[in-house]
């Protein structure tokens, strides 16, 4: 399977980097900071990167004006201006 993998992502035009690819199948890895169990159907996502999220979500916040405030309703996401009087 290795061979045939190789030779799929040579004839797409592709070159793999040899230490970041994982061309065997498997059931468990990790990309990108997250490990797939697919045996146990469990998704993890390491705990830096969910530090890094809640640090871009707090920057978001902080840079976005208080009179937007972004709300959902009916299953679209609407935005409300306030005016400030």
């Amino acid at each position: 399977m290795y061979t045939v993998v190789r030779r799929d992502i040579a004839v797409s035009g592709f070159n793999a980097n040899k230490e970041k690819s994982q061309l065997v199948q498997s059931q468990l890895g990790n990309l990108l900071g997250f490990t797939a169990d697919l045996l146990n159907g469990i998704f993890r996502v390491l705990a830096r990167r969910v530090e890094a999220l809640k640090q871009l979500v707090d920057t978001i916040i902080n840079i976005v004006p208080d009179r937007f405030l972004s709300f959902r309703l009916s299953g679209s996401q609407k935005q409300l201006q306030i005016k400030q009087k």
